[in-house]
């Protein structure tokens, strides 16, 4: 095998078998939650938040639920799913925090399978512009 080969194998190995890094994981806090890396820790408070959406994301075999987190008119948002460690304990401080927040949500969001069904559980809707195309 010429070195150029060699040379070409070796990085494309090197960049499927590296390391991922880990999600964020997630805190809940009285007044909020957390995303936790390493040692960055980034705030959302709940009293900065204008609207909270459901949605699914296809992940080629199975779908992952998300939930959303509106903080801005201009449709910026934070996003957590129910695969980062801390999500449970996110949605129930979320449950607290938002009171109204529809109870049958989970159902609306799961069924069908592979679609987004986007569905507000809280607050003014107003879908950020990524979901407009949909």
């Amino acid at each position: 095998m010429n070195e150029d080969r060699k040379n070409r194998l070796n990085r494309l190995t090197a960049k499927l078998f590296r390391k991922k890094e880990p999600p964020p994981s997630l805190e809940a806090e009285q007044d909020g939650f957390s995303y936790v890396r390493r040692e960055e820790r980034t705030t959302v408070h709940w009293s900065d938040v204008k609207e909270v959406f459901a949605f699914k994301r296809d992940i080629f075999a199975v779908d992952l639920i998300c939930i959303g987190f509106r903080v801005s008119d201009d449709g910026r948002y934070w996003e957590i799913d129910e695969q980062m460690s801390g999500y449970e304990d996110v949605l129930a401080a979320a449950t607290e925090a938002f009171p109204g927040l529809d109870p049958d949500w989970w159902h609306k969001v799961a069924f069908p399978a592979f679609k987004t069904n986007l569905v507000t559980l809280w607050g003014r809707k107003k879908t950020p512009a990524i979901w407009q195309s949909e």
